[in-house]
């Protein structure tokens, strides 16, 4: 599936996932559903006990350039292949803080394509 069409497909979901929320999803943003939506992708991927959580996202300098560029490449890759192969390298490095990156660039990513398609309506700051 090309990135354009996993990007509808989202975009389907979380059309769905409004829906379930009722009135509640005013307060959560296209983007934190986003987010949520991505995030159960990779956790049925790579299943996590349920004490351990991800660690919050880091910042660039707790990543080192290494892996700051391993997410760079993950992200190419849902791009230039498909968003379940890009979830399957990142689950596969058994990094959490990898993992978590590729989640944070990978919504922002996405998100910003959905704005630039006008799928969803740009968040106002």
């Amino acid at each position: 599936m090309n990135i354009m069409e996993e990007i509808a497909r989202l975009e389907q979901e979380l059309q769905q996932r409004r829906a379930q929320m009722g009135e509640r999803h005013e307060t959560f943003g296209t983007k934190e559903l986003l987010h949520e939506v991505v995030g159960e992708r990779i956790q049925t991927a790579a299943p996590m006990p349920a004490a351990p959580v991800f660690p919050p996202a880091p910042g660039p300098s707790v990543l080192d350039d290494v892996s700051q560029g391993k997410v760079q490449e993950l992200v190419g890759i849902a791009f230039g292949q498909s968003l379940e192969e890009a979830i399957r390298q990142a689950v596969a490095t058994k990094n959490p803080a990898i993992i978590d990156a590729f989640h944070a660039s990978i919504v922002d990513e996405l998100y910003d394509e959905m704005v630039t398609q006008k799928m969803v309506p740009e968040m106002s700051p």
